[in-house]
C-alpha cells in the first residue's frame, strides 16, 4: 500500500506544480493611437507560456480583425473606438484558458496640404495649415453669428467636373458649408481684401445645394451642380462673376436641415483673405457643425507663430514648417516659398523747351525683360516725346513675371534756348536711402526742395557742387518732387 501511497501524493505534486505555473491574469493595455501611425501593444500574463489570440469585435475603425502572438501590430486607418477580445492558451503546461477584452480609441492624425510656392521679392504670402479648403471634400464649416476671416488660395485651379455655373473660371478657389437651422430667406455677404493694405481684390462665388446632409452633399463632390431643374438637389443655388470685391449670396426659403456648399474663388491671385457673415433674412445656419470640425486644436510654426495661418515675407527662398496637434496625435509639413529677386529699372529726365523732343531711355536690371511705358503703351527700352507741358512718364519693366517701375520728368521751360546749360538729373530713380542729384554748372548754388503729395516741403538744403548726394532714408515710400530753379522733377521711394 505504501508504494500506491507514493504515487499518489506524487501525482498531486505535479498537478500542483502545473496550475502553479499558470497565469490568472491577462496583462495587455487599452491604446489611444493615431490614425495612419503603426501602434502595437504587449500580450502577457502573470505566470505560464501563452499565445494570445486577438480578434477584433469592430472592424469599423481600420484596424487588423485578428491577429496572433504576444504583441498585436496595428495601423488604423479612420478613427473611432474598437474593442479586440484576446483568448490567452498555454499548450505547453496544460493551463486554464484566460479572457480579456481591450479598447482602442483611433484618434484622427491632422491633415495638413501646405503646398511650395513662387513670389516676387518683398511680396507677402499666406501660409495656411488649416483645411486646405481646396474641395468641396475638405470645405469648412461656417455658422450664423460668427464672421468667418479665412485666407485665400493663390496658383490653384478648381477641379473639373462641377458645373460652374456662371463662373467661366475657377481659379484659386475655397470650399465652405453651412446648415440651415432656422428657416426663411438668407443673405451672406462675401468680401476678399488683401491681407496688407486690406484693399478689395475681386471676389466670385456659386452656391449649391440644397443637400439633406453634409455626407450627402460630399456624395455630389466632383459632380456638383448637376441638378436637372432648379427644384431638384444638387441645384446651384446663387453664382455671381462681377468684378466687384464685395458678393451677396442670397438663399430663398430655406429650410431646417437643408445643407449648402459655396465655393468661393480669387480671380486676382492675389494673397489676402476672405470674410464671410450673414446681413439679412430670417434664417439662421446652425452652429453645432463647427464642433464636428476635425481641425487640430494647436499649431507650432518654425517662425514660432501658433495660429492656423502665417503671413511672410522672406528675402530669400525659404522653408517653413508647421507641427499641428490634435487629441495627441501630431502630424508635422512643411512649404518652400521661393523668392524671385525683384528687377530694377532707372531711368532719365529731361529739360526742354517747348516744342523740342526728348529721349528717355529705361535701363532694366539684370537684362532680358521687357518694358511697358505709360502714358504712351510703348514696350522700347527707349521713346521718344514731345510733351507741350511738363509731364510725367511712367516705365515697367517685367522680369521672370516679377517688376518694378520707375518715373521720368519731361520739364519743358519756355523760352529754354540751351538746356545743356540747365540740365538736372536725379539718380537714382526709383531710390532707397540715398539719391544723387546732378546739375549743370550755372545751378551751382541754387536751392532744392523735396516735396511731397500734399504740397509739404520735406527736406530743402544747397546745391554745392554738381553732383551731390542727399540722404533720403528718413522719408518714407511713395512718390515726391524735387524742386530746383523753379523746375520740378519727380522720383519715386522704395
Amino acid at each position: 500500500m505504501k508504494p500506491l501511497l507514493l504515487i499518489v501524493t506524487s501525482l498531486f505534486i505535479t498537478v500542483s506544480q502545473a496550475y502553479s505555473q499558470c497565469g490568472t491574469t491577462i496583462i495587455a493595455s487599452d491604446l489611444s493611437i493615431c490614425t495612419n501611425v503603426p501602434s502595437s501593444t504587449l500580450f502577457s500574463a502573470d505566470a505560464g507560456t501563452y499565445v494570445i489570440y486577438w480578434t477584433n469585435n469592430d472592424t469599423s475603425t481600420g484596424i487588423p480583425a485578428s491577429g496572433t502572438g504576444d504583441i498585436l501590430n496595428v495601423l488604423p486607418t479612420s478613427p473611432g473606438a474598437s474593442l479586440l477580445y484576446i483568448e490567452a492558451i498555454d499548450p505547453l503546461n496544460n493551463c486554464p484558458t484566460l479572457y480579456d477584452t481591450i479598447t482602442i480609441v483611433v484618434n484622427e492624425t491632422p491633415n495638413l496640404n501646405l503646398t511650395d510656392t513662387t513670389i516676387c521679392q518683398g511680396s507677402v504670402v499666406v501660409l495656411n495649415a488649416g483645411s486646405n479648403s481646396l474641395s468641396c471634400d475638405f470645405a469648412e464649416p461656417i455658422c450664423s453669428g460668427t464672421t468667418t476671416t479665412f485666407p485665400n488660395m493663390t496658383n490653384t485651379t478648381a477641379l473639373i467636373g462641377n458645373n460652374y455655373d456662371c463662373l467661366a473660371s475657377q481659379p484659386n478657389p475655397s470650399w465652405f458649408y453651412f446648415k440651415i437651422d432656422q428657416p426663411g430667406d438668407l443673405t451672406l455677404n462675401i468680401i476678399q481684401s488683401t491681407n496688407s493694405s486690406g484693399s478689395g481684390i475681386d471676389v466670385d462665388f456659386i452656391l449649391y445645394g440644397p443637400y439633406s446632409s453634409y455626407t450627402e452633399a460630399t456624395t455630389y463632390c466632383g459632380n456638383l451642380g448637376t441638378a436637372i431643374n432648379g427644384s431638384a438637389i444638387n441645384n446651384v443655388v446663387d453664382c455671381s462673376y462681377s468684378t466687384s470685391s464685395i458678393e451677396n449670396a442670397i438663399i430663398t426659403n430655406a429650410q431646417v436641415g437643408n445643407v449648402y456648399i459655396l465655393m468661393i474663388t480669387n480671380y486676382a491671385n492675389e494673397s489676402g483673405y476672405f470674410t464671410i457673415y450673414q446681413t439679412s433674412g430670417f434664417a439662421s445656419l446652425d452652429c453645432s457643425i463647427l464642433n464636428n470640425n476635425s481641425s487640430p486644436t494647436s499649431y507650432l510654426w518654425s517662425t514660432g507663430d501658433t495660429t492656423p495661418w502665417i503671413s511672410v515675407t522672406p528675402d530669400d527662398t525659404t522653408s517653413y514648417l508647421v507641427t499641428a496637434t490634435s487629441n495627441g496625435c501630431e502630424y508635422t509639413d512643411s512649404s518652400i516659398v521661393t523668392v524671385i529677386p525683384t528687377p530694377t529699372v532707372s531711368v532719365n529726365n529731361e529739360v526742354i523747351a517747348s516744342g523740342e523732343s526728348a529721349t528717355l531711355t529705361a535701363i532694366g536690371t539684370p537684362a532680358g525683360g521687357t518694358y511697358n511705358w505709360s502714358p504712351s503703351n510703348e514696350t522700347s527700352s527707349s521713346i521718344v516725346v514731345s510733351p507741350i507741358v511738363t509731364t510725367d512718364y511712367a516705365v515697367s519693366y517685367l522680369l521672370n513675371g516679377c517688376s518694378s517701375e520707375a518715373l521720368a520728368t519731361v520739364d519743358v521751360v519756355a523760352g529754354l534756348s540751351d538746356q545743356t546749360t540747365h540740365s538736372i538729373t536725379v539718380f537714382p530713380n526709383p531710390a532707397q536711402n540715398s539719391l544723387s542729384i546732378q546739375v549743370s554748372e550755372p545751378l551751382i548754388g541754387s536751392v532744392f526742395e523735396i516735396i511731397d503729395q500734399q504740397g509739404r516741403v520735406l527736406k530743402t538744403g544747397e546745391m554745392q557742387t554738381q553732383d551731390q548726394l542727399i540722404t533720403i532714408s528718413e522719408i518714407k515710400q511713395g512718390i515726391y518732387t524735387i524742386r530746383i530753379a523753379n523746375r520740378n522733377l519727380k522720383f519715386m521711394k522704395n
